[in-house]
């Protein structure tokens, strides 16, 4: 009876150490599978990311292309209201109307506005001038401010190197 109790006790610890070594084998597996899944989250995530960024820029980039197309449209447009502006004869623009005193009034008042427009355009604006010749005189004098203070730094440096060779001789005497 003893030798089968202990059979009995062998077998069954053979078993449960048969049964540990399987379940930490399995318990393995699921820490491979949950840190595969885990890395797979993870890079669908940083893809996504990536992908996220690449959309933003291209936006940003279409945006920039989409503003600068706008700017040169506008520079076109308003070049063109310029060149009509100037060029266009007043004949065409006013003579369609009925009332032809009211026309010729109005092509009169355009041609004013166009000459004040080449006069300013030829001339420079006074304000504009003035302010030129202000930054020009504030330039001269600060130049002038510094030339003098060039010519101070070198008589110092002058009579600094004389000093120093008074001193020289006072202490070799």
């Amino acid at each position: 009876m003893k030798k089968i109790v202990l059979f009995s006790l062998l077998a069954i610890s053979i078993i449960s150490f048969a049964n540990e070594k399987n379940a930490e084998h399995v318990m393995d597996e699921f820490r491979e599978k949950i840190a595969k899944r885990e890395e797979a989250k993870l890079r669908e995530e940083q893809e996504r990311l990536k992908r996220e960024e690449e959309v933003r820029k291209e936006k940003e980039l279409l945006e920039a292309k989409q503003k600068e197309a706008d700017e040169r449209e506008a520079m076109k447009l308003l070049k063109e209201k310029r060149r009509q502006i100037i060029d266009e004869p007043l004949e065409e623009k006013y003579i369609r109307g009925t009332d032809k005193a009211n026309s010729y009034e109005k092509a009169l008042v355009t041609a004013e506005s166009r000459m004040s427009f080449k006069e300013v355009k030829n001339n420079e604006d006074p304000v504009v001038k003035k302010y030129r010749t202000n930054i020009s005189k504030k330039y001269n004098d600060t130049n002038e401010e510094i030339q003098k203070n060039l010519a101070e730094k070198d008589k110092i440096e002058g009579q600094l190197k004389a000093l120093d060779e008074l001193e020289a001789k006072v202490k070799n005497w």
